[in-house]
């Protein structure tokens, strides 16, 4: 029987988020008040600052999808609920380790260099890691499944998840 489970989450937006939305904010007023002393610009600088800063916020707007179909786990980013792009794809299979972040055996692996980090905040709760080889490097994904996938990865590989 085929299994399929889909899962969007967003991403709180950080503080370098809000500094970059400052500092872009900051410059289309520094730009739209230079604008208003040349009265032939005025309204298109006026209109170009506003179209910068619309888009500099819709662009910190990330949502992660998860899917996992079978044992195929695919995670796409989508940013600014527009531009969606393949983040991971990977067969459970294929995973060293599994489980919780609040795991003994993470402080292990959590100075792996590279980091696929699919989560809404390192706060959030209900993070799961888990420890692979993708593109050539030994790679630790932190992702937040529902239940159910969780359920599914643990049907998949038994003796590789870690249990409290």
């Amino acid at each position: 029987m085929d299994v399929f489970f889909e899962k969007l989450i967003r991403r709180k937006r950080t503080t370098k988020d809000y500094l970059i939305v400052a500092t872009v904010i900051y410059i289309a007023l520094m730009v739209s008040f230079i604008g208003l002393m040349i009265p032939l610009l005025r309204g298109f600088i006026l209109l170009m600052s506003c179209i910068c800063v619309y888009f500099v916020v819709k662009r910190t707007y990330i949502e992660y999808e998860y899917t996992l179909t079978n044992n195929e786990l695919e995670i796409d980013i989508i940013v600014g609920k527009k531009n969606r792009r393949r983040l991971f794809t990977a067969n459970c299979k294929d995973f060293e380790m599994f489980g919780r972040i609040e795991h003994s055996k993470y402080n292990e692996v959590k100075t792996i260099e590279k980091k696929i980090l699919a989560i809404v905040s390192k706060d959030s709760k209900g993070i799961y890691f888990a420890v692979l080889q993708f593109e050539g490097a030994r790679t630790l994904l932190l992702f937040q499944p529902d239940e159910r996938m969780v359920e599914h990865i643990t049907k998949c590989i038994p003796k590789k998840v870690l249990k409290d």
